[in-house]
């Protein structure tokens, strides 16, 4: 974790940001001085005002329903930050892998992920609104410290009664999960992090 942490509006800055290479911090860091655009915090009340969080039971309508406002939560944060078109590609968001037994499951939004080489963000397993918000601070340029610290934080400052909901679990602030489900969790991370540590990092993408 780096030693100075952001403050005020140090992640509001628009365009793509500097990837500062840095891993997951060891756990959630709440920052309260932490400031975000007006624009930015208005296009996820939009969505908050239709009932983003508030998810029926598994149904083709459903997906598609609650998709729609994920994606339109990311594409307006794109409008806001200037991240829209990168290298010649529009900055897409996909979902995949959406099962009846994944729809509620605690961690199954888990590997959802964004490619810098086609701009594209893809939500796996159900949709949750801090994984949205993590994939998009990763299209923002962020890397896993930065991208972590300000999912949660706006999460938290738009979200409050769903935030005090959560419980960190390493980096990440999670639904209550079923008993020995916690060493999956653990075993899902240290999966991601081998894959990271054995590409290299060129400055936009990762190389095998």
């Amino acid at each position: 974790m780096s030693e100075r942490l952001p403050d005020n509006l140090d992640l509001e800055h628009l365009g793509f940001q500097r990837n500062r290479g840095r891993s997951y911090p060891p756990h959630a860091i709440i920052i309260p001085t932490l400031k975000f655009k007006i624009a930015a915090l208005n296009e996820i009340r939009h969505v908050r005002a239709e009932h983003i969080t508030k998810v029926g039971d598994y149904s083709p309508e459903e997906i598609e329903r609650v998709f729609a406002l994920h994606k339109r939560m990311i594409l307006g944060l794109a409008e806001v930050y200037h991240v829209m078109e990168k290298n010649g590609h529009t900055l897409t968001v996909q979902y995949e892998d959406m099962t009846p037994a994944t729809w509620k499951q605690p961690m199954a939004s888990g590997n959802s992920s964004y490619d810098p080489l086609t701009h594209t963000i893809t939500l796996r397993g159900k949709f949750s609104i801090i994984t949205s918000l993590h994939e998009f601070g990763h299209a923002r340029g962020f890397d896993e410290e930065d991208t972590v610290i300000w999912s949660v934080n706006i999460f938290k400052r738009l979200f409050p009664n769903s935030f005090i909901k959560l419980v960190g679990a390493d980096h990440m602030m999670i639904q209550q999960i079923p008993p020995g489900t916690a060493e999956q969790l653990q075993e899902r991370e240290q999966e991601k992090r081998s894959l990271r540590n054995g590409r290299h990092w060129n400055g936009d993408h990762y190389n095998n």
